[in-house]
């Protein structure tokens, strides 16, 4: 709803995907985004998060947005989607 936008909830989640992607050995993540979305463009930004050299999957008018992963132990990563 447009009067929640600008609040916590939506970092609340990413910090939730995030803790999730490093419990489960993930490398990075990836959030695919409308070219036309530039609200979301920034906020994932504003994370951390940059533009993919990597051709998005769903749409040729969306872009690819990635980010690390910071593991705490060792072993090997997946990328979590």
């Amino acid at each position: 709803a447009p009067e929640k936008r600008g609040g916590s909830a939506a970092s609340c989640l990413i910090d939730e995907i995030f803790q999730w992607a490093s419990d489960n050995n993930f490398s990075r993540v990836k959030a695919e985004v409308e070219t036309s979305n530039s609200r979301a463009i920034r906020f994932y930004k504003k994370l951390g998060f940059t533009e993919s050299d990597d051709q998005a999957s769903h749409s040729s008018s969306s872009i690819l947005l990635t980010k690390d992963v910071e593991q705490v132990g060792a072993g090997d990563a997946e990328e979590a989607v």
